[in-house]
């Protein structure tokens, strides 16, 4: 009875910080940020604080890559 406690004690503790992990990671979002004084967009994981930046449109993206695909597409990015 004690090994199966143990056992199951031992399989909670190494899954539980990996399930928290893949949250954390796969719940990023990615951001097209438009800085102002130079008009070039960057893609960054925070929303922009400053004065100087800003959120391009609904610049909002699940993946880095989707997020940069996105900015080539935006006009104030220099996108058709």
């Amino acid at each position: 009875m004690n090994r199966f406690f143990v056992a199951g004690a031992v399989l909670i503790v190494g899954i539980v910080p990996a399930f928290a992990q893949a949250k954390v990671k796969y719940g990023m979002e990615w951001y097209v940020v438009l800085d102002t004084t130079t008009n070039k967009c960057t893609v960054e994981t925070n929303k922009p604080t400053s004065t100087t930046a800003k959120l391009v449109e609904n610049g909002t993206f699940k993946t880095k890559g989707d997020a940069e695909t996105g900015a080539r597409y935006f006009k104030v990015c220099g996108g058709t």
